[in-house]
């Protein structure tokens, strides 16, 4: 009842849904016990995590990231996104950069990316990176003003 309750816009449409839950069979016949009912446009905000961005350093410009920055504001949503950098000199160094801009992963957002920056500019992880949740949790933390009281429990 409460799935149904929460979905039932998606119901009404005459689009493909992606349901998750699970499937009862018995004496009496077949029931689908569902848990969650996504759209297909927004599929891909539920199976991934996280947004990557993968540039090399070289050729890398001012522009670039201006570019970066207008592209990821045209698309909010859900999942975080995260810069990669890559050094191109040896020894190489990867950078991850936290955009502090949440993304949703949608089909014109990734053509966007990869026609500005390449085929292999964009990254569909369905985990964040332990690096990044680090850092968002560090963030949160400090947004919310809570401070570790020193010298034990007070």
């Amino acid at each position: 009842p409460d799935t149904y309750a929460s979905c039932q816009g998606e119901l009404a449409l005459s689009a493909p849904l992606y349901v998750t839950g699970t499937l009862e069979r018995n004496d009496f016949g077949t029931k689908l016990r569902t848990t969650r009912v996504t759209t297909l446009s927004q599929l891909s905000s539920v199976l991934y995590k996280m947004v990557s961005i993968r540039l090399k350093s070289d050729g890398l410009a001012r522009r670039d990231l201006e570019d970066l920055r207008e592209i990821l504001a045209a698309h909010p949503g859900p999942l975080p996104s995260l810069l990669e950098i890559t050094e191109m000199v040896t020894p190489r160094a990867r950078y991850i950069i936290p955009t502090r801009q949440n993304v949703s992963p949608s089909e014109e957002l990734i053509h966007r990316l990869k026609s500005r920056f390449g085929p292999d500019a964009v990254v569909l992880s369905k985990e964040l990176d332990p690096a990044l949740s680090t850092y968002l949790i560090a963030t949160r933390t400090r947004s919310q003003g809570r401070r570790e009281p020193r010298g034990g429990v007070r």
